[in-house]
């Protein structure tokens, strides 16, 4: 019996035609998994398995920015600041940035000594998360922003923004940021909250 794509009807026809096209569409299961698997191995350390399962993300949906952000923290951790920063670029472009996205970014371009786009990343992740933590194995928190911030306002000269910072995390903390002396004990200040750990 010969076959004929006339007798077919036309809502099977595109039926079949839909069916036939799902390998162009993301596959949101098999992302969030290979997502959360990546993860997991940064919780544990294991940054080259990390990396292993974020660019397996992206290869199922390259239109988030979450496997970027996993991306730009693997790499931020291996101090390779350059391909963070790279990841960090290219997930900005996509949809779906989160405050873990903005303040990876932020640590980056504060390490770069890019401190004005470090600063207003910081801002976007607070504005997104007033309480953000990255935790993931990690103490990194709202107060490694507000110490970032702290950092980047003194060196851009807006002392009373960056003293602003440190009080958040040590409300008791207070100087004069118009007289000298003032100046210096913000910046021991800010010196001690860093060798601390915030």
């Amino acid at each position: 019996m010969r076959f004929s794509l006339k007798l077919l009807s036309p809502v099977f026809c595109l039926s079949l035609l839909v069916a036939c096209d799902n390998s162009s569409r993301p596959a949101p299961d098999l992302y969030q998994q290979a997502l959360d698997d990546g993860w997991s191995a940064f919780t544990e350390k294991s940054y080259t398995e990390a990396k292993i399962f974020f660019n397996e993300a992206k290869s199922h949906d390259a239109g988030q920015a979450g496997a970027f952000s996993g991306l730009g923290w693997v790499y931020l951790m291996q101090d390779s600041l350059n391909l963070a920063n790279q990841q960090f670029s290219s997930g900005a472009q996509q949809s779906g940035a989160d405050a873990d996205f903005y303040a990876g970014w932020a640590l980056v371009l504060n390490l770069m000594n890019n401190i004005e786009e470090s600063t207003a990343q910081a801002l976007q992740a607070l504005a997104l998360d007033v309480n953000w933590q990255l935790a993931k194995g990690t103490t990194i928190d709202t107060a490694t922003l507000y110490l970032l911030l702290a950092e980047n306002y003194f060196l851009t000269g807006h002392f009373s923004e960056s003293l602003s910072y440190v009080q958040k995390i040590n409300p008791a903390f207070s100087v004069d940021v118009f007289s000298a002396v003032g100046k210096s004990l913000l910046s021991q200040k800010i010196e001690q909250l860093s060798n601390d750990g915030g």
